[in-house]
């Protein structure tokens, strides 16, 4: 590790922490509803982190939890279907349908480039008490919405609070809110959010990786699912039902 890539790392880091404190994110101390922006100093190659990166708080069931070497708690959190214009098709081919959530400096670091970096120095919480043992717990998760510019998933990085149960919907930094619902209902308005420009939206049946169209009476009408883009649904190789 030379001393100018340090300097540059440490540059980058210092930069996204000014750019997240000026824009309308609300920063506070980890309170749900608020993100916290000193978070951002102890998340790993920041850089690779892009997007607007609104502050928003989403509930979801957990699917997956890895405790990372460099020290994160990554959650793979099974969102309800009004929420699914959160992910994109690496969220669904590659993260099952999850969208990612990782909190920053929980567990041990021993991968030996963060313990160069000194990622994890000084880190004094938030500290969440979260373990495989929360696998089928409703959370409801507050922290920056970004894309990931390595893996291509969508994902919220640095998480600023956790708490167990349903918080009744998400909030953005603005203080709009979209209402949850059961994700077996037909939510029209849910699809409207996404912006496919001429392309259609679909339906994607998670459990057969069939997508129905628009007009089809499974719609939004199934157990398990998320609305997207056709040509997202088809580059994340589900099939069209045909009906």
């Amino acid at each position: 590790m030379t001393a100018i890539y340090r300097v540059t790392f440490l540059a980058v880091v210092a930069t996204l922490a000014v750019l997240y404190s000026a824009s309308s994110v609300k920063a506070a101390n980890g309170g749900a509803g608020t993100c916290n922006a000193s978070l951002w100093q102890f998340v790993y190659h920041a850089y690779r982190l892009t997007g607007t990166r609104p502050c928003i708080t989403v509930t979801g069931v957990v699917d997956t939890f890895k405790a990372e070497p460099d020290g994160d708690f990554h959650l793979g959190l099974r969102l309800q279907a009004s929420n699914s214009n959160l992910l994109n098709s690496q969220n669904v081919g590659v993260q099952h349908g999850d969208l990612v959530v990782e909190a920053v400096c929980q567990g041990n670091v021993t991968q030996q480039d963060v313990i160069d970096l000194r990622t994890c120095n000084g880190y004094t919480g938030p500290h969440f008490q979260l373990s495989s043992r929360n696998k089928g717990q409703t959370v409801t998760v507050t922290g920056t919405f970004v894309s990931d510019g390595i893996h291509g998933w969508n994902e919220i990085h640095p998480v600023s609070s956790v708490q167990l149960g349903a918080s009744g919907g998400m909030e953005t930094s603005s203080g709009a809110t979209s209402s949850t619902a059961s994700e077996s209902s037909n939510d029209d308005a849910s699809a409207a959010k996404i912006d496919c420009g001429n392309d259609t939206i679909v339906w994607v049946n998670t459990r057969t990786k069939l997508y129905h169209r628009q007009g089809s009476r499974w719609f939004g009408h199934t157990s398990q699912g998320i609305y997207m883009c056709k040509h997202d649904a088809d580059n994340a190789g589900y099939q069209d039902a045909g009906e």
